[in-house]
């Protein structure tokens, strides 16, 4: 599927065999399914929160901090450790989310400090997103979360409301476990 003739977001056909991912998250979960999805042919873009990574990954083809003896298909890219701009997002068929649930409204924040590991909590950090989606071609939005935000207790389809509005909520898909 190209980009530029993705019937699948704007709901008028199903997803075509080789779609555009864009990945939040590159620990092990996040790093399988790219695995999986890059090993299917599928364009995958990987998004990473360390700049070390990112190069790593480009250059070798390996996650030198997860899974660190598997060899990743060349079908993925890793990206970030900026967030992703709005045209890439534009390219996208399908934006997954496997990041943990309490980090899942800082992720769009740049980490204070340089700290990739600490986060401040904001209400504001996944509204950075919100202006990037387009309603009317928006990608499919999975979130394969475990867990609820400490603090609020929130699921995440909460969350996503809360911060997206529910306009964005209503065309997600949730795979979550609240273990």
């Amino acid at each position: 599927m190209s980009s530029s003739t993705s019937g699948y977001r704007s709901g008028t056909i199903t997803p075509s065999q080789y779609s555009r991912v864009l990945i939040f998250g590159s620990g092990n979960f996040g790093s399988c399914l790219a695995s999986h999805l890059g090993d299917t042919q599928h364009h995958v873009y990987m998004w990473c929160r360390e700049a070390s990574i990112v190069s790593h990954f480009n250059e070798h083809h390996r996650n030198p901090v997860y899974l660190k003896d598997h060899q990743f298909p060349k079908t993925i890219t890793a990206v970030g450790p900026e967030m992703p701009t709005k045209e890439l997002i534009d390219t996208m068929d399908v934006l997954l989310f496997a990041i943990p649930t309490q980090f899942l409204r800082c992720v769009i924040k740049k980490y204070p400090a340089g700290n990739a590991n600490s986060c401040v909590y904001a209400r504001e950090n996944l509204t950075t997103l919100h202006p990037h989606l387009d309603a009317k071609k928006m990608p499919l939005l999975i979130f394969v979360n475990k867990g609820i935000e400490i603090g609020t207790h929130a699921l995440t389809l909460e969350i996503i409301a809360d911060t997206c509005g529910p306009d964005v909520a209503k065309k997600a898909a949730f795979i979550v476990s609240v273990q």
